[in-house]
C-alpha cells in the first residue's frame, strides 16, 4: 500500500489518479475531507489526516509500506514533514518519496531550500 499525503491538492490528486490507473492500491490523506468527493476513485481509500496531528498520521500510516510526502509550503512545513517521517518510521513505512525542490541545501540563504534539504536528510536516515 502506498500512502499519498496532500492527496486532494494539485500534485497529490494527479498522483492518486496515476496510481489508480495502474491498479496500485493507495491510501489518500487529506486535511479537508470536503474535497474527497471531487477526487474519489474506486479502490482508493481516503482518510482524514493533519500534519499537526501525529495520531491522525499514525492511523494513516497503519499497514503502509511506502509513502509520498507532500505538504503546503508554510513556515511550519519542515517541522511537520520531519514529524511525519518519524511517525512513518515508527509505523513501519520503509520507503518515502518526498516532493522536494531543485538545489535544496541546508546552507541556502532561502528558508524554502533549507527546509527541503532538512526533510530530505530525515528521509534519507529512514533507509
Amino acid at each position: 500500500m502506498i500512502l499519498i499525503t496532500g492527496a486532494t491538492g494539485t500534485v497529490g490528486s494527479e498522483i492518486v489518479k496515476r496510481l489508480f490507473a495502474q491498479g496500485i492500491q493507495a491510501r489518500a490523506v487529506t486535511r479537508d475531507f470536503d474535497k474527497v468527493e471531487a477526487n474519489r476513485l474506486p479502490h482508493v481509500e481516503f482518510v482524514q489526516g493533519d500534519f499537526d496531528s501525529p495520531d491522525s498520521m499514525r492511523r494513516a500510516c497503519s499497514g503502509v509500506e511506502r509513502a509520498f510526502l507532500l505538504s503546503n509550503s508554510t513556515e511550519r512545513a519542515e517541522q511537520q514533514q520531519i514529524a511525519f517521517v518519524e511517525v512513518a518510521k515508527q509505523s513501519g513505512v520503509r520507503h518515502i518519496v518526498k516532493l522536494s525542490q531543485l538545489h535544496a541545501d541546508v546552507n541556502s540563504p532561502g528558508r524554502f531550500l533549507r527546509y527541503h534539504a532538512a526533510v530530505e536528510t530525515a528521509v534519507q536516515l529512514l533507509a
